[in-house]
């Protein structure tokens, strides 16, 4: 028994376990400093640099939206205060009609075009497919 207590009550064994205990906290709290000290270098960047030139901008772009809305409503504002008269009507239904015609010839020469080409090269295609057949044909004959 007296090996035993010799062995708990030894003092530089007690003292070793006590100053690794404390070594582990210290590391830390280095760790803990370190991890602080870069948080608060970025945010002091960021309080000094990058929000006063984000302000800047912002208010840059926000003066520039604020006179393009002004000019889309003083342009809304004068298209709605113009009459449209009947006769402009007339002129405008006539022009769309114009418009709607020539599109649809516009169409029609394109779909006939289209057509052609599609033709052609299906021509095409059937004469290669001869071809190859034909050159098949010919290997197989020689073999």
């Amino acid at each position: 028994m007296e090996v035993i207590s010799r062995l708990f009550n030894h003092r530089p064994a007690i003292q070793g376990e006590i100053f690794y205990f404390v070594r582990q906290f210290e590391d830390k709290k280095n760790k803990d400093d370190e991890l602080i000290n870069d948080i608060w270098v970025n945010s002091r960047n960021l309080s000094e640099k990058i929000l006063p030139l984000s302000l800047d901008l912002a208010a840059d772009n926000f003066t520039q939206i604020q006179a393009k809305v002004l000019v889309c409503c003083q342009m809304c504002e004068k298209i709605s205060s113009q009459e449209i008269s009947p006769i402009n009507m007339e002129n405008k239904s006539e022009s769309e009609e114009g418009f709607r015609h020539n599109i649809a010839e516009q169409k029609h020469i394109i779909n006939k075009e289209y057509d052609e080409a599609v033709m052609k090269l299906l021509s095409e295609y059937e004469e290669m497919e001869k071809q190859v057949e034909r050159e098949n044909s010919t290997a197989f004959e020689q073999i």
